[in-house]
């Protein structure tokens, strides 16, 4: 039996490594699309808008997947406006400001 718990620890592991891997590429090939779409005319806000209403409803999914598990406790109102605020410092600030300094960054 231990080794079955063996055998699917390393293949978690693997999985896991490979999707750090697809993710690093993706995360790498988001600027060349960017910088992409700014020659074609985009600005920072649109593109900032796009990729939200595209991520939306993944977030959504992750929420109703996460919510059919398991049952999920209040919050505070509080603790709603932290995460309010960290979820514009950390998603919305922070990709403005990442699409901004692309826009600066000459493609040769």
């Amino acid at each position: 039996m231990h080794s079955v718990s063996a055998a699917h620890h390393c293949q978690r592991y693997l999985y896991g490594i490979l999707m750090a891997g697809i993710g690093s590429m993706l995360f790498s090939g988001k600027a060349i699309l960017v910088k992409l779409a700014f020659g074609y005319g985009a600005n920072a806000e649109t593109l900032v808008a796009l990729r939200m209403l595209m991520a939306l409803p993944l977030f959504w999914g992750i929420f109703w997947w996460e919510s059919r598990r398991k049952a999920m406790s209040p919050i505070s109102w509080l603790d709603r406006g932290k995460l309010c605020f960290l979820g514009f410092l950390g998603y919305f600030l922070s990709s403005y400001i990442d699409l901004l300094g692309l826009q600066h960054i000459s493609l040769v």
